[in-house]
């Protein structure tokens, strides 16, 4: 018995907070994952996050989703050079950093109010939604980093999802539905992130920003990485905690793919 409660809590943390009036709430907490060094060695990884410039995303109690997408990108792109892999963002931001320590203090999130696309700076991004040009030059930018520097580019733009109410719960990967089949990657994420309850699936749509006009890079994958309209996956959106361990996932199944 101690044994089989021992495998579980391996397989998935979960840690348990309380709120004044409303019992208590689960926040998924995915287990640590350990990554070689060399595990993305020579691997480009294309970090797109979404939204920026006037455009914040979605918004719930204050907290904005193109803040918590850009210290993400910010967090991935450290676990992938640690990994050996070589990290590129689509858009210049002081939001983006690639000097935070794990474990250390980070700076308060900020509004990447300053985001320009790294193709084409005069585009604008936009409030209300992002602009469909500005989604078609971060797919520009990929195909640009595939083709100066092979063929070992992988492509994904980080998200976090909202709802009408505050009962859904988790991600999902979606994939450009005009390919014939989802990329290696979208598989291994939908994988990895189902086995951890951090996803409902996959699922495949036109998405500007995967277009195949624009990105050509095969392995491409949007990920809504929580939905910020529950307070529980707002609570481990903001926690660095959470972001560490999602991002060496997120690492993970790049090497995986």
């Amino acid at each position: 018995m101690v044994v089989s409660v021992l495998a579980v809590l391996g397989v998935i943390a979960v840690a348990v907070r309380q709120r004044p009036g409303f019992g208590r709430e689960l926040v998924v907490m995915p287990p640590n994952v350990v990554l070689r060094s060399d595990a993305l060695a020579g691997v480009n990884v294309v970090i797109d996050p979404g939204h920026g410039g006037t455009d914040p995303g979605a918004v719930r109690s204050g907290v904005t989703e193109a803040s918590l997408n850009y210290r993400m990108a910010s967090v991935l792109a450290v676990v992938v050079r640690q990994a050996g892999g070589i990290p590129w963002f689509t858009i210049t931001s002081a939001s983006l950093s690639t000097n935070l320590v794990e474990g250390e203090a980070e700076p308060p999130l900020t509004e990447p109010i300053d985001a320009m696309s790294r193709e084409a700076p005069d585009v604008a991004l936009r409030s209300g939604r992002e602009d469909t040009q500005s989604l078609y030059r971060r797919g520009d930018y990929a195909t640009r980093i595939q083709r100066d520097h092979g063929d070992t580019t992988v492509f994904i733009a980080l998200h976090h999802d909202a709802a009408d109410n505050s009962i859904k719960r988790g991600g999902i990967v979606l994939w450009e539905s005009r390919q014939r089949t989802p990329p290696p990657l979208v598989l291994s994420l939908t994988a990895r992130f189902t086995r951890l309850h951090l996803v409902s699936g996959r699922q495949g749509r036109h998405l500007g920003v995967l277009a195949p006009a624009h990105n050509e890079v095969t392995d491409r994958v949007l990920m809504e990485l929580a939905t910020i309209s529950n307070s529980a996956d707002r609570r481990g959106a903001m926690d660095p905690v959470w972001r560490w361990r999602v991002a060496r996932h997120l690492a993970a199944a790049i090497a995986a793919r």
